[in-house]
């Protein structure tokens, strides 16, 4: 079945009704949702530019706080309670395992918590100081070591046509002072001969001064890569604390093998 251009639809629709067809005005304009209706659920989550963690490094979020674990004297409460005695003697034997051991394990519960907050807080540290050195290179370290290395290019570049000129001027003397007539008289050789020399010593200049700019540009371009290199060690270290406080696994250059820091807890 054919279907009639829109313009046609709409003059059709004003013959009958003065009032406009939104669905129809609005697939003359591209629309392909209907009108009037909540757009449908994307089924991807919306990631937002600071949490994108594969293409920045997160210099806006703090270190995030572990999962607090189960605490030992719940555990141990837990496996007490989950007993089932068959004598009034055994009950009492549980009872009062319950009431001894809950100072002792409660005070367990409170070392253990205060030394995974002092973990953290050392955690917390040196996210903060990664934070800041990050910043550093991305703001100042890393723009400037880029404008140094485009303007030893750009002076590299300049000694090294210079460099070609002078070249090409000792060539073209040398030629001309091979083809010099030998009915030329001894201050016309003497000038050639001069004339030559003074085009070595230009070149020899230009030589190393072209030597000394690319000396100059290797340098630059190797602070950039430092300071590349570093900022790329930094995003490391802030994904392995991040894993490290969440207990996940995580790569450890020093064991050279994965770790996984609080996989004691999964034993529980």
């Amino acid at each position: 079945m054919l279907q009639k251009p829109l313009s046609q639809q709409l003059e059709d629709r004003q013959k009958h009704s003065m009032e406009l067809d939104p669905d129809v005005v609005a697939r003359s304009f591209g629309a392909v949702m209907p009108v009037n209706e909540p757009f449908p659920e994307t089924p991807f989550p919306i990631t937002h530019v600071e949490a994108d963690v594969e293409s920045s490094i997160l210099l806006d979020e703090r270190a995030p706080r572990p999962t607090p674990a189960v605490s030992i004297l719940e555990l141990a409460m837990r496996r007490l309670q989950s007993l089932r005695p068959r004598t009034d003697a055994r009950k009492a034997e549980i009872s009062n395992a319950m009431a001894v051991f809950a100072v002792p394990l409660e005070a367990l519960d409170l070392l253990v918590a205060q030394t995974e907050e002092e973990n953290c807080e050392i955690i917390d540290k040196r996210w903060e100081q990664i934070r800041k050195e990050g910043r550093e290179l991305i703001d100042v370290v890393i723009p400037k070591c880029g404008k140094k290395v485009h303007q030893w290019q750009q002076q590299a570049q300049k000694s090294g046509e210079a460099k070609a000129h002078r070249i090409a001027d000792v060539t073209g003397l040398y030629l001309r002072r091979q083809k010099i007539s030998q009915w030329s008289s001894a201050a016309e050789i003497d000038q050639a001969d001069k004339r030559l020399a003074d085009a070595k010593e230009a070149s020899a200049a230009a030589f190393e001064l072209a030597l000394e700019d690319q000396r100059g540009l290797a340098v630059a371009e190797s602070a950039l890569a430092t300071a590349t290199n570093h900022l790329q060690k930094l995003k490391i270290e802030m994904h392995r604390l991040e894993a490290e406080l969440k207990g996940e696994a995580y790569f450890d250059p020093e064991l050279g093998l994965s770790r996984s820091p609080l996989a004691h807890r999964s034993k529980w």
